[in-house]
Order: C-alpha cells, then sequence, then structure tokens
C-alpha cells in the first residue's frame, strides 16, 4: 500500500486550541503502521517524497497553539462579548420592574371599587405573581405589581381577587405562580369590553357592606377598641389605619393587608429647633412588618401599592432611631449627671450627630443648667467641658424636659407649684386642644399669658368636669381631645408624688378645684415661662424693617426669631392673634402649608416684657458698661446693688430698652457695695460711725481709690469671700464672725475700736 501523501496546496482549515500547559510535549515514539501517516493530533508531519499535483477538496482540520501574546488577546475578546451579554440581560431584567399601562389600569380599577362600593376585585389582564412568605408557620401571599412583556393575544394569569363578600380564601391559590414560572393554563384575552362587563356584573352582585373603623394614635381609647370587636351582622371590618397598626397592635382575623408604602415622619431642624411632617417612603423592615399583619391565625394577602424597584431603590432599609431625629437635650443633662463629661466621645450603639449633641450643651448652658468651669485648665486644642450647675442637678430629678424641668424647679418660690405642674403636664403631651379656643374677656396678664393661659384654665375645668362625671361631654363641647386630658391628668400624679418625695416641707396635691391665677399669679407664670422658654424669643417685625421692594404683607403680624432668617407667624388658633405683642416666647416653631406657601408657625406663644430679658435670660444679653445716670444704688429688699444698663439680646442684636438689673460679678460691684457698708446702708448699726470716718464712704468707687491702702485692703477681702451681696456677707460671718473687723477698724477712730469690737458683726 501506498503511504498517504500531504498536498500543501490543499484548503487547510486551522483549529484554534488554547494550550494552558506551561512546555508543549513532543511525542517520539511512531510504529509502523503510523510511519508515513498525519499524526492524529498533527503534532508531527511527515510528506511523501513524491507529491501529487491533485488538490484535494475535502477540508482539513490544523490545530495550532497561540502564543502568550494572541492569547490575551482572544480572552479581552470574549470577554467583551460575556459583557455585552450581561448587559442585554440586565436591561431586560429591568425593564420587567417598571410599571406597565395593565398595572395603572389595576391601580384605577382599585380606586373605582372603593368609589363605588364593590366587594370584591376584578381578576385583571395583566400579570402580577406573588411571593410567598412563611411566618409562624401561616401561609401569606404578597402581590406586587409588575411589568409583564407579553403581546396582547398571548395567555395570561389571573391574580388571586380580596373577596369582600365572605372571609374565605380564593379556592384556588395555585392561579398566581411566583416570579419566572410559566403558566399552561388556559388563560383569557385582554379585552377592554370584557372589563366593562364584568365589573359592571361584580358591582350588581355586591351583598355585604363594610363597616369601616379609623385607627390612629390621636383616637380616644374607646374608639380605638372598637376595632377589636366583631363587626355588625351581615358585614365586613375594614380598618384604616396609620401605622400604629404595624406594631403596637394585633387585630385579629384580618385576612387582606393593603400597603400603601408611606408614612408620616416628623422631622426636627436641630439648628433652628422647627419641626415639620413629612409624607416619606415607608422602611423596608417596616413593610416586611406590615405584611406580617395578614394572616395571624390563618392565611392572608398582603397587597403592595408599589412596585418591587420602589422597594429596593426609593425605601430605605430602617428609618433612623427616635434618638437621632429628635433634640437630645435631656439625654445630654442625665449623661452629665453621671459624670460624663465629655458627651460627644461617648461610644453609642447608634450615635446621634455631634452637632447635634454640641447644639444641646448650648441650649443646656444658655438655660443655666450647665455652666462653663471657673478655673480653665484645659488646652488650646481640647474642647471646652460644661460642668452642670446646681439648678441643673435640680431640673435632672424630672423626667421632663429641662426646660420644663427648670420651669418646676424655680416655681415653688413664690408658691406658684400647683399651676406650673399643670401647665408642664399640658405643655408635654401634643395637641390637647382640636379646634379653636373660645374667646373671654380676659385683660391685663392674665391676656398677656397668652395660649398658655387657655391652656392652663381648659386642664382645670377638664379636671372639674371630670370630678361631675361630665369630662367625655366637656372635651367633645369645647374642643379638647379626652385622651390628651387623661395623659395630663395622669402626668400631674406622677410629677406631684416625685416633688412630694424629693423637696422637703413641700405638701402639693391634684386640687380638682383649683381656681385661674389672678393678675399677679399670671405675671409670675409669664416671667417663669421666659425662664424656661428664654431661647425661644420672637420680635415683631415693623414695617419700617421691610426691605425695599419685598412684599410688605407677608411680613405683616410677623415675628423675627434668634436662628431663623424667615419670618414666623402666629398660630390661627392663638388668642394673641388679636392684640400681637411686640416680643413673645413660644414653645414650638413648625412648617406649615404647601410648597408654595409655606411658612413658620408658633405653637403656644406667650408675652412677655423685654425688660425681663436680661434678668432671666443673661446668657443671650449683651450688655454694656453700666450707666452714670442714673448711679448704681442699694436694693434694700434683695441686699444687692442694681444698676442701669443698655444692650442688645441675640445673634441679631435686637435693642433693648435701658434696664435696672443687678451689678454683674465684677469688681465695681464690691466697690459699690462696700461704699454702702460703710454708709451703713446694708447694716444699720453701722451708721452712726459714717460721719466719724477717716475717710468718706464715696473714695470707694473713684479712680483714685487705689492710692489710699484703706480701701484696697476692704476691697480684696470681699473680692476673696466673693461677699458682694448682704446673704453673701450674713454667710460668711456665720463661719467666720470677726470676718472685715480689721479692716473696718483702719476706717474708723482709735477710740471707736473697743466699742466696735465688741458688737460685731453688726447684725
Amino acid at each position: 500500500m501506498g503511504r498517504t501523501r500531504f498536498n500543501a496546496k490543499a484548503r487547510q482549515v486551522v483549529k484554534t486550541n488554547i494550550d494552558n500547559t506551561e512546555t508543549s510535549e513532543i511525542h517520539l515514539e511512531f510504529s509502523k503502521s503510523e510511519y508515513g501517516s498525519s499524526d492524529p493530533n498533527n503534532l508531527l508531519a511527515l510528506p511523501s517524497k513524491k507529491r501529487e499535483t491533485k488538490i484535494v477538496k475535502e477540508k482539513k482540520e490544523k490545530t495550532r497553539f497561540l502564543s502568550k501574546a494572541q492569547r490575551k488577546r482572544l480572552e479581552k475578546i470574549v470577554e467583551k462579548k460575556h459583557k455585552k451579554e450581561n448587559r442585554a440581560s440586565l436591561l431586560e431584567y429591568l425593564s420587567k420592574v417598571q410599571a406597565s399601562a395593565d398595572e395603572v389600569k389595576q391601580l384605577t380599577a382599585i380606586s373605582a371599587v372603593q368609589t363605588i362600593g364593590l366587594r370584591r376585585l376584578q381578576e385583571f389582564d395583566s400579570e402580577l405573581p406573588k411571593q410567598k412568605l412563611v411566618e409562624d408557620t401561616v401561609e401569606k401571599e404578597m402581590k406586587r405589581a409588575r411589568k409583564a412583556r407579553r403581546k396582547a393575544k398571548q395567555k395570561i394569569k389571573t391574580l388571586p381577587k380580596i373577596n369582600l363578600d365572605d372571609y374565605d380564601m380564593p379556592e384556588d391559590d395555585g392561579q398566581a405562580d411566583l416570579v419566572g414560572e410559566d403558566d399552561d393554563s388556559e388563560g383569557h384575552l385582554s379585552d377592554s369590553d370584557t372589563e366593562e362587563d364584568s365589573l359592571t356584573a361584580s358591582i350588581k352582585s355586591c351583598r355585604q357592606p363594610l363597616w369601616v373603623l379609623p385607627l390612629y394614635s390621636m383616637l380616644s381609647s374607646s374608639k380605638q377598641a372598637r376595632v377589636f370587636q366583631p363587626p355588625p351582622v351581615g358585614s365586613r371590618l375594614c380598618v384604616v389605619s396609620t401605622d400604629v397598626a404595624e406594631t403596637s397592635l394585633t387585630i385579629p382575623a384580618v385576612r387582606y393587608v393593603v400597603d400603601s408604602g408611606k408614612k408620616k415622619m416628623r422631622v426636627y431642624d436641630h439648628v433652628t429647633g422647627a419641626s415639620a411632617w413629612r409624607i416619606v417612603w415607608t422602611s423596608q423592615a417596616s413593610a416586611e412588618q406590615r405584611s406580617g399583619r395578614a394572616g395571624r391565625v390563618s392565611s392572608g394577602h398582603a397587597y403592595r401599592l408599589y412596585s418591587s424597584a420602589v422597594f429596593q431603590h426609593d425605601c430605605p432599609d430602617q428609618h433612623p432611631p427616635d434618638l437621632c431625629r429628635r433634640p437630645v437635650d435631656d439625654l445630654v443633662l442625665t449623661m452629665k449627671c453621671m459624670g460624663i463629661d465629655k458627651v460627644v466621645n461617648f461610644p453609642f450603639p447608634t450615635a446621634p450627630d455631634r452637632l447635634q449633641l454640641r447644639l444641646a450643651e448650648k441650649r443646656l448652658e444658655t438655660l443655666g443648667i450647665l455652666e462653663k468651669p471657673e478655673v480653665k485648665n484645659i488646652r488650646i486644642d481640647e474642647e471646652e467641658i460644661l460642668k452642670v450647675t446646681p439648678l441643673g442637678k435640680a431640673v435632672s430629678a424630672f423626667p421632663l424636659l429641662p426646660r420644663y424641668g427648670k420651669m418646676l424647679a424655680l416655681s415653688h418660690q413664690q408658691n406658684l407649684l400647683a399651676y406650673t405642674i399643670a401647665l408642664v403636664s399640658a405643655l408635654t403631651v401634643p395637641e390637647v386642644m382640636s379646634g379653636k379656643p373660645e374667646s373671654w374677656p380676659a385683660t391685663g396678664n392674665i391676656l398677656l399669658l397668652g395660649d398658655l393661659g387657655v391652656l392652663l384654665r381648659a386642664v382645670g375645668a377638664a379636671e372639674y368636669a371630670h370630678i361631675k362625671g361630665e369630662e367625655e361631654i366637656f372635651c367633645a363641647k369645647y374642643g379638647l381631645r379626652e385622651k390628651a386630658v387623661k395623659e395630663i391628668r395622669k402626668l400631674r400624679k406622677q410629677l406631684t408624688s416625685e416633688i412630694n418625695l424629693s423637696v422637703a416641707g413641700v405638701n402639693v396635691a391634684v386640687d380638682p378645684e383649683m381656681k385661674p391665677p389672678d393678675d399677679n399669679q399670671a405675671r409670675l407664670l409669664r416671667q417663669l415661662v421666659l425662664s424656661g422658654l428664654g431661647d425661644q424669643v420672637g420680635r415683631k417685625i415693623g414695617l419700617e424693617e421691610v426691605k425695599q421692594g419685598e412684599d410688605k404683607r407677608k411680613y405683616k403680624y410677623a415675628y423675627h426669631t434668634g436662628e431663623l432668617e424667615e419670618p414666623v407667624h402666629l398660630h390661627s388658633e392663638s388668642i394673641l392673634r388679636k392684640t400681637i405683642p411686640e416680643w413673645v416666647v413660644f414653645q414650638e416653631l413648625y412648617e406649615t402649608g404647601a410648597e408654595e406657601r409655606r411658612k413658620m408657625v408658633m405653637r403656644n406663644v406667650t408675652a412677655i416684657e423685654p425688660e425681663w430679658l436680661p434678668i432671666y435670660v443673661p446668657q443671650l444679653c449683651n450688655l454694656g458698661d453700666p450707666l452714670s445716670d442714673p448711679a448704681p444704688r442699694y436694693d434694700e429688699k434683695s441686699g444687692r446693688v442694681k444698676s442701669h444698663f443698655k444692650g442688645t439680646f441675640g445673634k441679631a442684636g435686637w435693642e433693648l430698652p435701658i434696664v435696672e438689673i443687678d451689678f454683674p460679678d465684677k469688681i465695681d460691684r464690691y466697690k459699690w457695695f462696700a461704699r454702702y457698708l460703710l454708709e451703713g446702708v446694708v447694716f444699720p448699726k453701722l451708721k452712726k460711725y459714717t460721719s466719724s470716718l477717716l475717710s468718706p464712704p464715696s473714695t470707694m468707687v473713684k479712680s483714685w481709690a487705689k492710692l489710699q491702702p484703706r480701701t484696697e485692703v476692704l476691697l480684696k477681702a470681699l473680692i476673696a469671700k466673693r461677699a458682694g451681696t448682704r446673704d453673701a456677707l450674713r454667710a460668711v460671718w456665720v463661719q467666720q464672725s470677726n470676718f472685715l473687723l480689721d479692716e473696718y477698724l483702719k476706717w474708723v477712730p482709735e477710740s471707736a475700736h473697743n466699742e466696735v469690737t465688741l458688737y460685731w458683726p453688726p447684725l
């Protein structure tokens, strides 16, 4: 037999083979039968001596190995091809989660069903797959809209409908398959005429009416309890609820849950303190919790009125906790009292914003609850640590916000404890009054007490109606929330018990027949409210302050606050809306109206006098030097030196009228106090020695007083013991009876030394 010859001119087909081994192997062993023929793997080919000129027509495969550079180039080409295929499949999957026209048609039909009053929904042409959820061994089904990319003539899967006629679940739960499965059963063609006919037939088949009940947190307890009672015979229970039904309670025998995906959340501005209610998408955890409300005791269905794309991209995993959204003044004060000085560096499980913690410390410093240390032993690069004042320690004992605790801590001075407890309890409970209060012929300080006066009178009258057994009728008549009134009563009892236990010599009780405050008590309550709300002051905007070209109607009856540049307004139901006082304090700011007509509104407003600001909010007042005319004077009632000042208030620099306040704790204060001490005004027993003094008492306040040694010795002694008031000097004499004796003897002649020593101290 002849040997198979190799034709070099024949058409060769090269088959690419990538060799991943490090080196190729060459086979050197051949058998006799294989000699002269081609190796099957084409590793070694030996041509014959004689070549034929005949061209072989069949194709021959030839395998060759690629170099390293060629192999890398080929890998890049294959990788690009895979990327294109993945991108195409991704676009196809994304198109499936977008809302389709069929889904919009379904939502429109649901709205029509609710308007007309149908007991069940129709079977729609669009495909609405379901996802099974298992919780507590009870099977639930969750439906979500999804785009069906099918032709109009394709078979369409039907969705189990919300059966509002009976409590039975759909007989065939397998009609809606899982996402991605094919439907082999017979379907119906989508036809608008068929839909209208079936919708009309379903309307005519309505038999059982719906028993619709509301459910929200502000609802009274008696009305909330109705959702747990069986509905009337022949009707179905339908509860329209806020997210209070999400976790707070469980309504039995609920088969269907329709989730709108929305939530109303209160948002705070940590800088300005303003708040606003925003409607936002619920979190994914809350959505799962809502779906769990269906089928607690049997099978149930949860319908989400939003697509899976919204669920994945718009719904956050979790909403921020309440600690990170609201002011944390009470938290900072509690931690300071526990000895945690650097609250900002504390390792919280969920840490609030550092700016929020610093602003809380700043507010507490403004209220006088925290103060800067007298001895500054910190480096320049370190933050200044604020310490708790004695007032702050007293405030921390109350389970209230620090501003309300300060009002309680100061109220026992003027026998206003009962009024303050009722007022603070009413301020703690939100939305006590649901309507506009009736006006009464109030005048003077009772009228200027403002909305808080209305609130105080309403709480007292409701307590009296409770004793008479007419609380429900009274609340309905005068626009009070019965549930809020009951919460106020419980808080009043709690605060009363704690004050009686913690404050010695105090015996206060919840008096159901408490009379309204008189004019003097109303004035003291206004000052008390200013001490707690001193950082929330508003000043009326004069029309002359409006810039040229701006709409003056926007600033009419408007106020400026310290942190906001835009004007704020009185609430439409405020009792002070007719009087429009110049200076006010408010409980809180909140945003109202749509985006086009949005405005900031003050709630629970009380009128104040600007002369009170340097007294009760000295931290925000910028006072200059004391006025020389009129000169400082000694107040016998308080035992302090008073002087007149002129200054401004707040960051905006609102000009204050000339006010008379206690002389600041400066060196001039001790000079004037020493002068009145030598004149015998502070202690009358020293008055008989005034005429025989070696130098006139007015020498103490002269600019050249240092030239006389006796003035410098007396001044240094007073400053060393910080005895700049009558009460402070008495306290020093209780511990050290011969204090100031040697210093005073240098002012009187030697003939009077024995007599002065005998009667010292001159109390």
